[in-house]
């Protein structure tokens, strides 16, 4: 009778046991990284698809917020399957996407007599160091914060290879982080193109020049595509 007792007490805490794990189940990474953007920025947010793979040690996913609801924000998180985890994100990129292009077409037209702006957030994390209420300054001058532009100039303000410089010389004092082209077409062909179009002149050459601006706040190259 008492190993009978012992048996029965071992199956009832064994059983007890189970059913407290089923009952109260640990988050998993997509629940946790949705805590995180919540806690970060005071705004809800919901899952919307994978990024990426896991095989470097991350886990990477995209959500949307209703006050952006046509873009995608990637999390990063890494060591995922660890205890202590690092949670990353590009919410700001997302929230300053329309102040950026608001700053190069300014800057842009200010150094040749006009310019169109063509750019999609770029979807590399940013750094932890930036606070959610950093200002666009802080975040754009930040390394983290990449922009791809494509800039678009009449054929007709090209002027001279050496004008570039100057534009160049604007982004390297104000952006962290920044691979531009700058497109030169034809007058009577400007403005007409919208982001796709633009880069569909970039895969097949369709311009009069272009050139390559890439660099951060030490340095920048200048690479003008017909010379190669």
């Amino acid at each position: 009778m008492k190993k009978l007792a012992v048996i029965l007490i071992i199956i009832v805490t064994v059983i007890g046991g189970t059913g407290c794990m089923f009952k109260y189940p640990s988050k998993n990474i997509n629940d946790l990284a949705l805590d995180y953007m919540k806690d970060k920025y005071g705004e809800e947010f919901e899952y919307s698809s994978p990024y990426g793979d896991s095989t470097t040690g991350s886990h990477q996913l995209l959500v949307k917020n209703e006050n952006y609801p046509n873009q995608n924000i990637l999390v990063k998180i890494d060591n995922y399957k660890k205890k202590e985890k690092e949670f990353y994100d590009n919410f700001l990129a997302v929230k300053y996407r329309i102040d950026v292009k608001d700053w190069l077409k300014e800057k842009a037209s200010s150094v040749y007599s006009d310019a169109n702006v063509f750019m999609e957030v770029s979807i590399s994390p940013l750094s932890s160091n930036l606070l959610p209420d950093s200002s666009f300054e802080t975040y754009f001058s930040d390394p983290s914060a990449e922009i791809h532009p494509i800039i678009e100039i009449k054929e007709s303000d090209y002027e001279s290879a050496e004008k570039i410089t100057a534009l160049a010389d604007i982004f390297k004092d104000n952006s962290g982080c920044y691979y531009a082209s700058v497109v030169f077409v034809a007058d009577n062909e400007y403005g007409l193109s919208d982001y796709d179009d633009m880069k569909d002149r970039m895969r097949s050459g369709n311009y009069i020049h272009c050139a390559k601006i890439t660099g951060d706040k030490s340095d920048y190259e200048i690479r003008w595509l017909e010379e190669e």
